[in-house]
């Protein structure tokens, strides 16, 4: 593999992660990722801002609105999972210039915090892609040109919640579009939010339509929204990460503070070469680069183990078994960390819960 910082005139460096939420969890409110930039201003990624800087590109999955818009502060679901206006020099100094938006949390606080979300973004230079005033430009290509290389972005929510912004009714949908955006661009970069929640691998139709989109004319996949790790692909002169975990959390469990860093080359034929920097979450909730055995573990785990194909019989088995691993846990930090809860939100996390199991 070559060196990622030796590159000719004519090509283009790109830093790929995962999910960035500068909010706080629903069962971290008041000691999660957003209640700590409170005290804690441009400190999330100082461990790793020299790499993400160095970029030419430097992307995410933004996983939160940037707005106080409507904010009821008695109210947990409204001030969880939202990030503050001046979160956004945590991207900018970090060196962030594109950011994905279409995914399960962008209308978390509805049309006028995602409005002045994008605003925000735009002022301060970072491109935002896969939201735009209509679905049919949300599925436009947007396009950077950088060393004489056109390079595309396209980005998809296959989650159906309320609270989703999805551009397409059916996934065949993003075929055409990537075929038709391929054309217009030297490089072609998608990324779908996509899978499900807690399992290390892809299931079988992820992996057909992952395939089926390189096919198309897509050199990049980026995935998200599993909140682990799941297995990085190379496949028909394209590369697939199914799922580049958390990169900006306040998930407590190890492996949904596993990430990684995705670095390449990009020249006009495509991905000239790439490199995985596994990283793990701290407890302040950090993104930092790991060594040693820990690095090789992870790295050898995203490139064969958390790539294994399972039936879809048993894929489904298996989705259901973490779900109720999580609730387990969700419960037990809750008990474990009550008295760090505001009772007014202590009270609606667990009337929360008892509805949903009543329903």
């Amino acid at each position: 593999m070559k060196d990622l910082l030796v590159m000719s005139e004519d090509t283009v460096s790109l830093v790929a992660v995962g999910d960035i939420m500068l909010g706080d969890h629903p069962i971290c409110v008041g000691h999660g990722v957003g209640s700590s930039l409170k005290n804690n201003e441009g400190y999330l990624f100082s461990n790793v801002s020299e790499i993400l800087k160095k970029r030419d590109i430097t992307c995410g999955n933004l996983e939160c609105v940037l707005s106080d818009i409507d904010i009821d502060h008695n109210s947990l679901a409204s001030v969880s999972l939202r990030g503050r206006e001046k979160s956004i020099h945590e991207l900018t100094s970090a060196g962030f210039n594109v950011v994905f938006i279409a995914n399960n949390h962008i209308l978390e606080h509805g049309e006028p915090s995602l409005k002045e979300t994008k605003e925000l973004l735009q002022q301060n230079g970072i491109l935002d892609v896969g939201v735009a005033d209509t679905k049919e430009e949300s599925r436009t290509v947007s396009v950077m040109e950088v060393q004489g290389v056109k390079v595309g972005f396209l980005a998809y929510c296959l989650i159906g919640d309320k609270t989703a912004y999805c551009s397409v009714d059916n996934p065949t949908e993003i075929i055409e579009d990537v075929k038709k955006a391929s054309s217009e661009v030297d490089v072609l970069i998608v990324s779908m939010h996509w899978g499900n929640e807690f399992i290390r691998k892809p299931s079988p139709k992820q992996v057909d339509l992952g395939h089926a989109i390189i096919d198309a004319g897509a050199k990049l996949i980026l995935g998200h929204h599993p909140h682990v790790l799941q297995g990085v692909e190379e496949y028909n002169d394209g590369i697939i990460a199914y799922s580049m975990g958390n990169f900006v959390f306040d998930m407590w469990q190890r492996k949904m503070r596993e990430s990684m860093i995705f670095s390449c080359n990009i020249s006009k034929e495509g991905i000239d070469d790439y490199e995985i920097l596994p990283a793990i979450i701290d407890k302040k909730f950090r993104p930092l680069l790991l060594d040693g055995t820990e690095k090789e573990e992870l790295k050898s785990k995203i490139t064969g183990e958390f790539l294994d194909i399972m039936e879809e019989a048993t894929y489904i088995i298996e989705v259901q078994k973490r779900r109720r691993e999580y609730r387990i846990d969700l419960v037990k930090h809750l008990i474990f960390h009550f008295y760090q809860y505001n009772p007014r939100f202590l009270h609606q996390i667990i009337s929360g819960s008892i509805k949903k199991r009543t329903c």
